[in-house]
């Protein structure tokens, strides 16, 4: 009798620390996935057989957006939870997962590419392109649209390109400014109207420039559109 209660308070044992190395295993790869940049495999997601392809003109930026396309009559369907998940998602995981668009040179343009069965096309019309300013120049998440700019304007065909040359869209109170921007582009491929939509941060700094030690504008600039 002993013997077979002992048995089972064996098993209970064996079955609760199973049950806790599961949860602990769950909770480090957890804790792994969120502490890392996104894997290049899911950067460019597309939930139908037609992605766009964004070309950072700095060569310095070896990263790529973080870009999910959908349908567009899909999208326009999706609840505010839904659509939260997904700024969430193209806002990065840490810091610098997503890339900084420098606002000097030439360095101030992106170049889209539309792509459907892994083959670049020709969308039907000019897209657009739709830029969302969050009210504070980091906030990506929480995503609170309430106070948020938004820019509607086309892209520009140049040299067999699709391009737009991105601005600063928030006043500049300090010297250097990095400003988070959401990104969506309006497009048509074979009749049928997609969304895609990606994060980019814009900024004036040089590489390596401390923004802990930045300075105050005696008077702050205006945004640029």
């Amino acid at each position: 009798m002993i013997k077979t209660i002992l048995i089972k308070l064996f098993k209970i044992i064996l079955f609760l620390m199973l049950i806790f190395f599961i949860v602990l295993a769950g909770f480090i790869f957890y804790i792994d996935r969120a502490t890392r940049p996104t894997p290049e495999h899911e950067r460019n997601i597309s939930e139908t057989n037609v992605k766009i392809e964004v070309d950072i003109n700095d060569k310095s930026e070896t990263r790529n957006p973080i870009i999910r396309t959908y349908k567009e009559e899909k999208y326009k369907k999706f609840n505010k939870i839904k659509i939260r998940k997904i700024m969430d998602t193209i806002s990065g995981n840490i810091e610098g997962d997503i890339p900084r668009v420098h606002l000097r040179d030439d360095k101030d343009v992106i170049y889209i590419s539309f792509i459907k069965n892994e083959e670049e096309v020709e969308p039907n019309y000019m897209p657009k392109i739709e830029i969302e300013v969050p009210e504070s120049s980091s906030d990506t998440s929480p995503y609170n649209t309430e106070n948020n700019r938004i820019i509607n304007d086309k892209l520009e065909y140049e040299d067999g390109k699709y391009r737009y040359k991105l601005n600063r869209y928030r006043t500049q109170q300090e010297k250097y400014f990095m400003h988070y921007n959401i990104i969506r582009i309006y497009y048509q491929v074979d009749g049928e109207k997609y969304i895609s939509t990606f994060g980019l941060n814009a900024s004036n700094a040089e590489d390596g420039v401390d923004f802990f030690n930045n300075e105050s504008l005696d008077k702050p600039k205006e945004p640029e559109r």
